[in-house]
């Protein structure tokens, strides 16, 4: 599709789903693991015309999700560094292109 406006319609309704499964899920290191396990198992029906462009934006929903995920399950040397606003739901922020 190329219709851009439709595109980030679309990426906004699902950043806001995930924000408010982040919000509201007892888990959310589960959820985490759950949905880069779906991703990281996803493949495109057809290939992308801009491999480049789709890649940038897979990354910049799968790369948070995984850093999350590394970092809940970092060494218990790091457990009790507090960073300040260092949240699930921010670290999922980015710039939309």
């Amino acid at each position: 599709m190329e219709d851009t406006t439709y595109l980030l319609g679309k990426l906004a309704a699902l950043e806001s789903a995930l924000d408010a499964a982040f919000a509201t899920h007892p888990d959310p290191s589960a959820l985490i693991a759950a949905l880069a396990e779906a991703m990281c198992r996803y493949t495109p029906a057809c290939r992308p015309q801009d491999e480049s462009s789709f890649a940038e934006g897979w990354m910049a929903v799968v790369t948070p999700l995984l850093t999350d995920q590394a970092c809940c399950q970092a060494s218990a040397v790091f457990a009790g560094i507090a960073v300040p606003g260092d949240t699930v739901i921010s670290a999922r922020k980015r710039k939309i292109h």
